[in-house]
């Protein structure tokens, strides 16, 4: 299959080395770019951090790799590693998963750290604020849209030589379908195969008309086993 990805750019790289393992061939084309914000990390002292993304660890993380930390996905597990974490590392699959784990190892009045993208949902703040925690939210990261596909990705959606699109979080799903309309492709593109990783991602391309298919679970492993085998390499 020829396979649309418009994820940011090295998130794709690495979906495509695996789709080209699985006989696939993949056309980058990201609608958004991930930007540190170079906000300033508070010293604490703190109870815990929480991430919920792999690109919530921009620079040196200083002190704070000292103290437990709570991460949604393997990906910001493995980020937080790479970024030298010390202290335990707790994993939930989803954010509603370590919001339960908050909620069995945390009480009201403790400090915890909250490295946030800025375009997120609420479910992290409203656990805490359920919680009662003391809680800092300190924006690390934000999605910047891109305006446009490259001329590549055009002109394959023109020529009918994309077979599917893989959407991996709601903004750049909705960001997709904006683009593509602004390019007077959608009708095109909704003749697609669209792989999404949740009901929640899916959402914005069924609205638009888009027929989906959406993983069992929230991870790349079980979006890429909704695809139909190709030749591996």
């Amino acid at each position: 299959m020829r396979i649309l990805l418009t994820r940011a750019r090295p998130d794709a790289e690495r979906t495509a080395a695996r789709l080209a393992a699985l006989g696939h061939e993949s056309i980058l084309s990201p609608v958004i770019e991930i930007v540190a914000t170079g906000a300033a990390l508070p010293l604490g002292p703190f109870d815990a951090v929480i991430a919920t993304s792999a690109h919530a660890f921009t620079g040196g993380m200083g002190s704070l790799v000292n103290i437990p930390l709570y991460a949604v996905g393997e990906r910001t597990r493995e980020a937080a590693e790479r970024a030298q974490w010390i202290a335990a590392i707790h994993v939930g699959e989803t954010a509603k998963a370590l919001t339960t784990r908050l909620r069995d190892r945390f009480s009201e009045g403790q400090r915890v750290l909250y490295l946030a993208g800025r375009d997120r949902k609420p479910d992290i703040e409203a656990a805490a604020q359920e919680i009662g925690l003391d809680l800092q939210t300190v924006e690390t990261c934000v999605a910047r849209e891109i305006s446009s596909l490259t001329e590549k990705a055009e002109r394959a959606l023109r020529t009918g030589e994309v077979d599917a699109v893989l959407h991996y979080s709601r903004r750049s799903a909705e960001l997709f379908v904006a683009i593509v309309r602004r390019a007077e492709l959608w009708a095109q593109a909704v003749r697609l195969g669209h792989y999404a990783l949740s009901d929640d991602v899916a959402e914005p391309l069924i609205d638009a008309g888009a027929h989906i298919f959406v993983a069992a679970a929230a991870d790349e492993d079980h979006l890429l086993a909704l695809l139909p085998r190709g030749n591996p390499r």
